[in-house]
């Protein structure tokens, strides 16, 4: 329930595999999909879209798309 709730929110979310989000989560699109147990992943991701406001803000736009 949390993942829909959050793209609801604009917010893009980056989750791993053992979560179920696969399937409200479209990776690159309105979040991201990262291998469990991958610090490294989750913060590259975090990283990612920190540097580029104009991904995020597109990402935002398109994680509350998903779910309405």
């Amino acid at each position: 329930m949390v993942t829909p709730q959050l793209l609801a929110c604009d917010i893009p979310v980056i989750a791993t595999t053992n979560t179920g989000a696969e399937e409200v989560v479209k990776n690159d699109y309105n979040g991201y999909i990262v291998e469990i147990r991958n610090t490294q992943a989750i913060t590259s991701k975090i990283e990612h879209l920190y540097s580029n406001r104009d991904l995020l803000t597109q990402m935002k736009s398109k994680a509350v798309k998903s779910v309405f």
